[in-house]
């Protein structure tokens, strides 16, 4: 990932108040170890609302899932109570 696509992320992120931590090789380095990554790996507060803003700054920058879900599918709290947060699963009953 470019330097300026990974700002423009967080910048997104940041104007729609996504509650969100980077995590992965990018937090490694910024605790100041060395770690050679090509993508940003981001963890987002699993209520709907955050789920709905994580998904709406993201379209705006193009992102896309690359499975099948919506926002909506992903922030059903069925799945989310049940600790499924994968939104290709069956809604639990």
């Amino acid at each position: 990932m470019k330097q300026g696509s990974l700002r423009s992320v967080m910048e997104a992120l940041d104007r729609e108040r996504v509650r969100f931590l980077v995590v992965g090789g990018l937090a490694v380095n910024a605790h100041g170890l060395l770690r050679v990554t090509a993508d940003v790996d981001i963890v987002a507060q699993l209520t709907p609302e955050n789920i709905h803003k994580t998904f709406t700054a993201l379209a705006m920058l193009g992102y896309r899932p690359l499975v099948p879900v919506t926002a909506d599918g992903f922030a059903d709290p069925r799945r989310v109570d049940s600790g499924q947060a994968n939104a290709c699963s069956p809604v639990p009953q």
